[in-house]
C-alpha cells in the first residue's frame, strides 16, 4: 500500500510558481516564434509547454482513489455499506 501524503514541496504555492513559469516560457516561445514568423499557431506553445512540464513534475499515484482494505476503492465499500448496488461489471 502506498502513502499519498503530501511532501514537503508539495505546496499550493509551489505548483502555482512552478504553473507561472511553465505559462511564461510557453508565451516567450510564442512571441519570439509570432515575431520572426508571423504564423499564429506558434501560440500553441503555451499550453505545449504545460503539458511538457507537467509530464516531469505529474505524479500519477495521487490520482488513484484510495483502496478499501478488502480490495476495493474506498466509495465502493461505502456504497455498499450503505445499502446501495454496485454498477454491473463490464467483464
Amino acid at each position: 500500500m502506498s502513502d499519498h501524503s503530501p511532501k514537503p514541496g508539495d505546496s499550493v504555492a509551489a505548483r502555482l510558481v512552478l504553473l507561472a513559469a511553465l505559462l511564461a516560457s510557453g508565451l516567450v516561445v510564442a512571441g519570439l516564434g509570432v515575431w520572426f514568423t508571423g504564423t499564429p499557431y506558434w501560440w500553441l506553445a503555451v499550453p505545449a509547454a504545460v503539458a511538457i512540464g507537467w509530464l516531469f513534475v505529474a505524479d500519477p499515484t495521487a490520482c488513484v482513489a484510495p483502496q478499501h482494505p478488502g480490495g476495493r476503492p474506498a466509495a465502493e465499500a461505502a456504497s455498499r455499506q450503505a445499502g446501495e448496488r454496485p454498477p454491473p461489471s463490464s467483464e
